[in-house]
């Protein structure tokens, strides 16, 4: 059956709670300054006594907008509330000459008491939300209100670009890349998660620095178009954060970059991933604490997502290290992932990736840099017509589908899955590969199904290998030497705009101007010459993450570079007068032995 993403059968609704005035309304408004649409009660109720009465409530805002807000029915018993409710959204009450009878009305009006709301995306029944755009099966005309709430980290939900332009420029890298084929898999995988009845799971993918991890996350976002001005959220966050955003991306992906954002040492981080796997594999929400939730209990509905994130070591090796042992149900429900195949410098290991990605470390970094930014261009797009041929085929038919492609992937990998354990990671990646056969036969992924299996499976079995401890992760083969990195170092700080400093001098106007423009300072501590470069300048020189961390290792081990205040801190915060910072962070060089350093072989 090959399906077609389709325009004319499908009910796409895009409701939010803004909408300028017309011109007619703004000279001749129909309605007062404020009334009450409709009366709603909560799609997840946890309890048959639980509060589910709420007030939609229409007004003009000061910008001239009309503007929506959902509150607790209570709120009208309390006028004090239901007014600073309304306040704190820009309404000016100043603009009502008779409050207590506008109050008065909106208690007695007659507005309809059937609305229903949610303040979580995903599947409500066979429509699903993707914030505020219901996509509904042809004929559907059930109406649930998206209502944002704070205890959900709503990602942006970003529809650009077309289609082709998505398919040409980023799901096309996966004929060159595994990797990226698997990465591009899995947002489908986590939107027909529920349709099958599988479980969550999530995949760390593991690997040096520089070799296109994040690139992997990107892909994934640009399908759901989850990629905010900021970039891709980072694990820096905490483990309720992680699950307002698991909330907020309930039946998609939950992407969050870098286990290394994670704070503490190294038992604290291994505890972290630890509470981590286990909130992973599940779909139940924890317990919530806002106000909000509290009154509503609108966020306590279930949170199906895959979890991706990314790291240079495996979790299980960061465990053994904190001496924190892993479970197998942990590594089961968080799945590292070797983001490099046997004998691959980065994710592209295609037949044809150096013909088509790049010959050469530098060819291929410009390749993902660019890909990054065409991943922000298109999003979403893949999205949205996954979801209007899957409703217009209908979910029934495509369960039936899927769980056929499901059963063909475990065939093909049944000679490894005798173990309990690797037997419920290859049920994830079968719906990885179902989703994705879905996914092409609606024309969404420009793929053929033999490649796609071939991939997937060969990612599984990495994992798979990676948990057995039969293979390490593997490493990428420096793209430069250490010698040629002094060098260009060297050159670098040459070239550099670096401003003399007296120890305790005290600037003028452009002297402080000079020095916030510099890449780094020189000064005499003492009787010894240092050169305080700043990070954002060696990081503009170096901008591969594994060229920069290597070069601090050879800096160190040959007395170049200081060590910082703490022996595994490269850098040192230093107070000089005249930056924007009081006590920025500089790396701090022996300017001699700079001067001094030399090839081994020259010495």
């Amino acid at each position: 059956m090959k399906l077609k993403p389709i325009d004319e059968n499908f009910q796409r609704d895009e409701i939010g709670p803004f909408e300028p005035l017309n011109a007619v309304e703004l000279a001749m408004p129909t309605k007062p300054p404020i009334c009450l649409v409709g009366h709603y009660r909560p799609y997840h109720v946890t309890g048959e006594d639980a509060p589910h009465a709420f007030m939609l409530i229409e007004f003009i805002n000061r910008k001239k907008e009309k503007q929506t807000t959902l509150m607790p029915a209570s709120h009208l018993l309390d006028p004090k509330k239901f007014m600073a409710h309304i306040a704190d959204r820009f309404f000016d009450w100043a603009s009502v000459p008779d409050v207590k009878k506008t109050l008065t009305d909106i208690v007695h009006s007659d507005a309809p008491a059937d609305g229903i709301f949610t303040t979580v995306p995903g599947w409500h029944g066979d429509s699903y939300c993707r914030s505020h755009t219901w996509i509904r099966p042809p004929g559907n005309a059930s109406a649930i209100r998206y209502q944002p709430a704070d205890g959900v980290k709503s990602p942006p939900f970003n529809v650009q670009g077309t289609l082709k332009e998505w398919q040409e420029d980023i799901a096309k890298l996966a004929h060159h890349s595994s990797r990226m084929r698997l990465a591009l898999s899995v947002p489908f995988a986590a939107t027909v998660m529920r349709l099958v009845g599988a479980r969550p799971f999530g995949i760390n993918f593991v690997g040096p620095s520089s070799i296109g991890k994040t690139l992997s996350l990107y892909g994934m976002a640009s399908v759901i178009g989850t990629i905010s001005s900021n970039g891709l959220p980072h694990l820096g966050s905490t483990l309720r954060a992680i699950e307002e955003m698991r909330l907020a991306n309930r039946d998609g992906v939950t992407i969050v970059d870098e286990v290394a954002q994670i704070q503490g040492d190294k038992k604290k981080v291994a505890e972290f991933l630890k509470a981590l796997s286990f909130m992973a594999g599940t779909a139940r929400p924890g317990d919530r604490a806002s106000a909000w939730e509290k009154a509503t209990n609108a966020a306590k509905g279930d949170c199906p997502t895959i979890l991706a994130i990314t790291s240079e070591i495996a979790i299980a090796a960061l465990m053994r290290d904190a001496a924190v042992g892993r479970l197998t149900g942990e590594s089961v429900r968080l799945i590292d992932q070797p983001a490099l195949s046997a004998g691959a410098i980065d994710i592209f290991d295609g037949a044809k990736a150096s013909e088509r990605i790049g010959a050469d470390v530098d060819e291929r970094r410009a390749k993902v840099e660019s890909v990054e930014q065409q991943c922000r261009a298109y999003q979403g797009v893949a999205h949205v017509a996954f979801l209007e041929a899957l409703v217009a085929e209908g979910i029934s038919d495509a369960e039936v589908r899927l769980r056929r492609w499901m059963a063909k992937f475990d065939k093909a990998v049944a000679a490894v899955t005798h173990d309990r354990a690797i037997g419920r990671i290859a049920s994830s990646y079968a719906l990885i590969y179902a989703a994705a056969r879905l996914a092409i036969d609606y024309g969404v992924l420009p793929w053929k199904p033999k490649p796609t299996l071939r991939d997937i499976r060969a990612c599984f079995m990495d994992a798979v290998a990676l948990m057995k401890g039969d293979v390490a992760v593997p490493v990428a083969p420096p793209s430069k030497t250490d010698d040629q990195l002094i060098a260009e170092f060297q050159d670098m700080t040459t070239a550099a705009n670096l401003v003399r400093v007296r120890e305790g001098e005290k600037p003028n106007k452009e002297q402080r101007q000079a020095r916030v423009a510099a890449d780094g300072l020189r000064m005499l501590i003492g009787d010894r010459k240092r050169l305080l470069f700043k990070p954002e300048a060696l990081k503009r020189a170096f901008p591969a993450q594994a060229d920069r961390n290597r070069l601090v290792k050879v800096l160190r081990a040959r007395r170049i570079l200081l060590e910082g205040r703490d022996p595994e801190t490269a850098t040192r915060q230093v107070q000089i007068q005249g930056l924007e910072v009081k006590r920025p962070a500089f790396y701090v060089l022996d300017w001699n032995m700079l001067e001094r350093a030399k090839a081994p072989e020259a010495q």
